[in-house]
């Protein structure tokens, strides 16, 4: 398995962690010639992958473009880690792993590696196929891709991938039972018909897998409602919180097999009596982006009793541009949202950052607000040039010569190709400022501590552009307006943007060679000045999802 083959949605993952590790922050984006490595890297990649880890990082640690694709860690506390879906390319990229067969294939459940290929071997056997055959790729694919759906695995992957390296005293294989058994929960899981005898029932669901989870739960997740409804009527109490049914349906997220547990005869409801499993159970699925079991368990269940659990669902799908359950939330179940006026502006920035045109408009159009400033900032810290026009266009926002800096200064910041076109086609663009009190000139002409502010991260970041702007506005060169007290051209030094630093003497500014100034160990080091911390525009500033 090399870098080149990863699917890039996974490749970044790799990426954030070994940028972190080799502290590169600020230049994480030329990290990104690691993809040209041409060498096996298949260990190290799943390792790097099982870290505990895909966290957005904080404002002042950021490396990449991360997107909300990360996972948000709140403490260390395991109950505290908030899960986002795992993508496909995550599980295609185990699947391919895998398929290599790269560690010990005896004794058959030694490791999830060696689990798997047995049972995609009796799979393809039962089918009167070599197992070499071309379909194995597409089997072991769908098997990986169900098993994750499994809710041990799905609560912590890096269980997954851990267990795929073996170790000393481990309980994997006492825990795994038969191959036929494994089999037999396999054929369940991929919706194959699979029969078991009536006389062996009782054992069969006293049995567990540590891959497949019991016969019950691979019969609900498989779709299987046949097998489900025989093992309901055998005397299956619905309702045992141990059998964690309420959750296996929801992670397989089939309205068919809501119905069944939900009616008369079974009466899932009754667990419901219990508010704090309905709440884990509407949170789950709103962690995992089960849409027909959200919209099954709102119109199901009191949800007027967990008001919590249905403003996490409305936000989520909010972010995640899922029209089906913000339609139905509002529209349908008329259900009114208890947010804070925080958490509509919270909700409404990011799905601005998002990018999601069409659901900022529904947004607005039902009575969300959001300072505008607010979602110009999310618009910048994207990088989305389609979106500050959209924003400007239909929500008539408009912002002081002050607050523009301020929006410029979060896109010069982040030293990538997308975030300099931001900049040059706001400064560029006329029609930007058409409805704007101010125009692209006349936004640098000012001595506040923003335009000062805006003129020192250009010269960190070596923005020539922005620099430039400045100088030919009048700004000050030669004396530290800023927080951190240094002039402009020191800065530029200091974080070896000589580029910047020509400009500025070019354009003005006092000659200082940063050996015979004050400064001269701090430059040696190569330490950057830290600003005193400012005062951030609101407890609910979308700073933090960077």
């Amino acid at each position: 398995m090399q870098l080149l083959d990863l699917p890039l949605d996974c490749f970044r993952y790799i990426l954030t962690f070994i940028a972190r590790d080799f502290d590169f922050h600020e230049q994480g984006h030329e990290f990104l010639r690691l993809r040209l490595i041409n060498r096996t890297m298949d260990t190290e990649v799943l390792r790097a992958l099982q870290r505990p880890a895909f966290y957005l990082w904080k404002r002042k640690t950021r490396t990449l473009e991360t997107g909300p694709f990360f996972i948000q860690w709140t403490t260390s506390a395991p109950s505290a880690k908030k899960f986002v879906p795992i993508s496909s390319g995550y599980l295609d990229f185990f699947a391919s792993f895998l398929l290599l067969r790269p560690h010990a294939q005896e004794p058959w459940n030694g490791n999830i590696s060696s689990v798997l290929n047995h049972v995609v071997d009796a799979l393809l056997s039962a089918d009167g196929l070599d197992t070499n055959d071309g379909t194995r790729n597409t089997t072991m694919r769908d098997l990986c891709h169900r098993v994750f759906e499994m809710k041990q695995w799905k609560a912590c992957p890096g269980c997954f991938t851990d267990s795929l390296f073996p170790r000393p005293q481990s309980k994997y294989a006492n825990e795994s039972e038969s191959v036929d058994f494994n089999v037999l929960l396999a054929n369940l899981l991929l919706g194959r018909r699979s029969a078991f005898a009536d006389q062996d029932i009782s054992t069969l669901m006293a049995r567990k897998s540590i891959v497949f989870g019991t016969l019950l739960q691979a019969c609900i997740m498989g779709g299987q409602v046949e097998q489900v409804t025989h093992l309901l009527n055998r005397g299956v109490d619905v309702n045992d919180e141990s059998l964690a049914i309420l959750e296996t349906a929801i992670a397989s997220d089939r309205p068919e097999m809501l119905d069944l547990l939900f009616s008369p005869k079974y009466n899932l409801s009754r667990s419901m009596t219990a508010p704090s499993r309905i709440e884990r159970a509407i949170q789950r699925a709103v962690q995992t982006d089960k849409t027909e079991a959200i919209l099954y368990l709102a119109r199901t269940c009191d949800v007027s009793a967990i008001p919590k659990e249905i403003s996490f669902a409305f936000g989520h799908a909010c972010c995640h541009n899922n029209f089906r359950i913000t339609g139905a939330l509002f529209d349908e179940l008329k259900v009114v949202l208890p947010c804070s006026e925080g958490q509509l502006e919270w909700v409404l920035a990011h799905v601005v950052f998002n990018g999601h045109q069409d659901m900022v408009r529904f947004l607005l159009d039902r009575g969300f607000a959001c300072g505008g400033v607010k979602m110009m900032y999310a618009a910048a810290c994207s990088g989305d040039i389609s979106m500050a026009r959209f924003l400007l266009r239909e929500c008539e926002i408009t912002l002081t010569a002050g607050e523009w800096c301020n929006v410029l200064r979060e896109a010069v910041i982040r030293v990538t190709p997308r975030y300099q076109a931001f900049v040059e086609a706001v400064l560029s663009d006329p029609s930007i400022f058409e409805k704007q009190s101010v125009s692209a000139e006349s936004i640098f002409q000012g001595r506040s501590s923003d335009h000062a502010e805006l003129l020192i991260q250009a010269c960190k970041h070596g923005n020539v552009f922005v620099v430039r702007k400045l100088a030919e506005a009048g700004a000050e060169l030669n004396h530290a307006e800023s927080a951190s007290k240094i002039p402009p051209v020191l800065v530029a030094h200091i974080a070896g943007q000589t580029a910047v630093a020509d400009l500025l003497v070019e354009m003005g500014a006092k000659p200082i060679h940063p050996l015979e100034s004050e400064y001269k160990a701090m430059f040696e080091r190569g330490e950057l000045p830290r600003p005193e911390k400012k005062k951030p525009v609101s407890s609910d500033d979308c700073y933090w999802w960077m």
